[in-house]
């Protein structure tokens, strides 16, 4: 995925040195020889200076209104996810770390066979395994908000 975006930077930057034989500057995929020509007329193109200044002030902009929407989302995604406000359920000894960092956790009956293993085991476990055993967990969430 990353090549896919940087492959077109890099013929744009290759082809930034290719030379033109036109009187006028103009894009030409046909390798004519190498010249650093662009680079020292980039000053002389009228148009190139306000259209460079407008992108940087857009840049500036954009990266701005991106940074205070992440800041105001993370602020209140964190407040969501306070881990007393959640009921984690986990099935097996993978979910180790759940079952540390939620205080309110269930699981499913087969993590019965990892108990010895976790270092905090979750609060409830459901007499029934996997999916029946979820189905019971959900169920006794659903009787106890009623």
């Amino acid at each position: 995925m990353l090549l896919y975006l940087l492959i077109p930077i890099g013929v744009m930057i290759l082809y930034s040195f290719n030379q033109s034989h036109s009187a006028l500057p103009q894009v030409t995929f046909k390798w004519q020889g190498f010249t650093t020509q662009w680079y020292k007329e980039w000053n002389q193109v009228p148009e190139l200076t306000p259209a460079f200044f407008l992108s940087l002030k857009l840049g500036v902009l954009a990266s701005s209104l991106a940074t205070q929407v992440a800041a105001e989302m993370t602020a209140k995604l964190g407040r969501a996810l306070e881990p007393g406000r959640w009921l984690a359920v986990g099935d097996s000894g993978n979910d180790a770390a759940l079952f540390a960092q939620f205080p309110v956790s269930a699981a499913v009956g087969n993590v019965r066979a990892h108990l010895s293993r976790l270092p905090v085991p979750p609060a409830f476990i459901a007499d029934e395994e996997r999916g029946h055993g979820f189905a019971a967990i959900a169920g006794a969430v659903l009787r106890g908000r009623g």
